[in-house]
């Protein structure tokens, strides 16, 4: 009997906390898009849903990470948090994107997702951005309130399933 107590227990795996590791792939450094150019690190306290629950973001040591609970099923992650439904299996992408500012610059939160069996999480863009580039020969100040792209033919925002 006590045999068979004791494999049952070298069989158990730990099911604490899991450290994942973020990028994103197609970028150098691992960040989001930004405005200028350059790429941005993530932010400290960026909401990332991973496994049906919304995770901050760190980024200490110079990597970005989020600990989640340990997964014998891997890990699917969307991001931002925000856009996640019916536990991960449809995203909700917004007909507006805002930039809002960092210390990096201005950052524009597109949609991403990651699925992973291990710790390490690499995010897939699955929209594209429009960058518009604008000259000031002349000295004035220049400014850009909104640019507008529409379809037809193909809905642009709203709820979408992924695989």
């Amino acid at each position: 009997m006590l045999c068979i107590l004791l494999l049952a227990a070298a069989c158990h795996r730990d099911e604490g906390a899991v450290t994942l590791t973020m990028s994103v792939e197609s970028m150098s450094g691992g960040g989001k898009m930004t405005l200028n150019e350059n790429v941005s690190s993530w932010d400290t306290g960026d909401s990332v849903w991973v496994n049906g629950t919304a995770y901050a973001v760190s980024t200490d040591g110079g990597s970005t990470s989020v600990t989640v609970p340990y997964s014998d099923n891997g890990y699917r992650a969307i991001f931002p948090a925000r856009i996640a439904r019916n536990g991960g299996s449809e995203i909700v992408l917004p007909a507006e994107y805002h930039y809002r500012t960092n210390a990096n610059g201005q950052l524009l939160d597109m949609p991403l997702v990651a699925a992973s069996e291990n710790s390490t999480l690499l995010f897939k863009h699955i929209t594209g951005a429009l960058m518009v580039k604008l000259r000031n020969d002349n000295g004035y100040s220049l400014s850009l309130d909104s640019i507008i792209v529409r379809s037809d033919r193909y809905a642009l925002s709203g709820t979408r399933p992924i695989n």
